[in-house]
């Protein structure tokens, strides 16, 4: 059975920030703070990394998609407010129930 993806991609996240984490911590942290307190930090540091690398490896990263929506982006940055023009408005449909009635 082949591994996804995004489990490769989590596990090697986890297993590198688990080994950058405990050789940078002692330097981090001072001898004073508990060793629950840098334990629970070092926890959430790795907790976020691997979920970040599963998200992106399951969704992926289009970068021409990237580069147009910074374009379009850039473009929009040099309009005026007041000449934005109004968004239409979206035709009811069957399914959809009237507020108020």
């Amino acid at each position: 059975m082949a591994i996804s993806g995004k489990v490769t991609a989590s596990t090697t996240a986890a297993s590198i920030t688990a080994i950058v984490t405990g050789i940078l911590a002692p330097h981090v942290f001072s001898r004073g703070v508990p060793s629950d307190v840098r334990g629970l930090v070092e926890a959430g540091v790795t907790a976020g990394i691997t979920f970040v690398s599963g998200y992106l490896a399951k969704h992926g990263i289009d970068a021409g998609a990237v580069a147009q929506d910074v374009e379009a982006l850039v473009v929009d940055l040099g309009v005026p407010f007041m000449a934005v023009a109004e968004a239409p408005e979206a035709e009811p449909s069957a399914g959809d129930v009237a507020v108020g009635a």
